[in-house]
């Protein structure tokens, strides 16, 4: 809930949530107040062309995300991370190009002081074999250097100076934790525990991480929170989704048929077991923390969600559907 300033602009209730999150909506890039009463498009692309993956800035005056463009004659598709102003609407600059034809570089993440990122290179080397590498790379486009080998979704610390991700096993994912200047990684979760861990995210104070899983064993599928009124723009996901009432587990599932169903996970940075924060599957999860660290935001097909931290109750804030990394400050 909110108030209405002098102003005219809605304020937050002391006990909500605040800053701003940044969401990838296919062509654009949106900007998203927590209690849902800001959504506005800051990028917007061409036909053809797609965003994968977003991130802002610590001082939210930039984003950086994945630029990905398609097949074009006898090319193929593939993406540059790109950083846009946040109020300078089509200015944008390629900080790291692509290393070659259909080579996919996408979700960045900005270092705590603004001065770098890291990010996924997915793509074939320079022998002819498939390679995904977590890179870091100067805001300037320059000193890129491969951190971690056969990793993906990267995220740093508070302090800056790890950086955890994911890598894809036989046997399901896992959760690692790599010194950022080099050094002997660090495995959080091991392999067999889920069978998708997406998107990890230091809370910001560092003591806790959350990620989006898929374990081994899937709970039943509880009720989505409701949503609220549907407002007259078009979504990503069909109408009849969006009432008042709560999504039934039966009709989830139809909808989420095409992908995994992933839930908001929580695990000490120091290691031990996962719980699970709240029993809401969404289809392409992506989460990020509340600046204060007191909320998980969840993205994905069925919209954005708040979820407290301390008792894993939710609600839906946002109907379009968002996919990639998402992130709030």
């Amino acid at each position: 809930m909110g108030t209405v300033a002098a102003s005219g602009r809605r304020v937050l209730a002391a006990e909500g949530p605040g800053g701003l999150l940044v969401l990838p909506r296919g062509r654009d890039v949106a900007l998203v107040s927590p209690d849902g009463t800001e959504d506005r498009v800051i990028v917007s692309l061409q036909p053809g062309e797609f965003i994968a993956d977003v991130t802002l800035s610590p001082d939210r005056t930039r984003v950086a995300f994945g630029f990905f463009t398609a097949r074009t004659g006898d090319g193929p598709g593939g993406s540059d991370i790109v950083i846009a102003p946040v109020e300078a609407g089509t200015e944008r600059t390629v900080v790291v190009p692509r290393d070659g034809p259909g080579m996919l570089l996408a979700a960045p993440q900005w270092s705590p002081d603004g001065s770098a990122l890291v990010f996924e290179a997915v793509g074939l080397t320079t022998t002819g074999q498939a390679g995904v590498t977590i890179d870091w790379v100067a805001a300037d486009g320059t000193g890129r250097r491969t951190i971690a080998q056969s990793a993906r979704y990267p995220s740093f610390s508070p302090d800056g100076r790890v950086v955890i991700s994911t890598r894809a096993l036989p046997t399901g994912d896992a959760l690692w934790e790599h010194p950022a200047n080099g050094g002997m990684p660090r495995e959080i979760v091991p392999e067999g525990q889920f069978l998708v861990l997406t998107h990890p995210r230091y809370s910001p104070n560092g003591a806790q991480i959350a990620f989006a899983g898929v374990a081994d064993a899937l709970p039943p599928l509880s009720p989505l929170p409701s949503a609220p009124a549907a407002p007259a723009s078009p979504k990503l996901l069909p109408a009849g989704l969006w009432s008042a009432a709560p999504v039934s587990p039966l009709a989830l599932r139809g909808v989420l048929a095409h992908g995994f169903p992933a839930e908001p996970w929580v695990i000490s940075a120091a290691g031990g077991d996962p719980r699970p924060l709240a029993q809401m599957a969404v289809d392409d999860a992506a989460v990020a923390w509340s600046p204060d660290g007191g909320w998980l935001a969840v993205s994905g097909a069925s919209g954005l969600f708040m979820v407290n931290a301390s008792d894993g109750s939710a609600r839906r804030v946002a109907e379009v559907g968002s996919f990639g990394s998402i992130d709030w400050r």
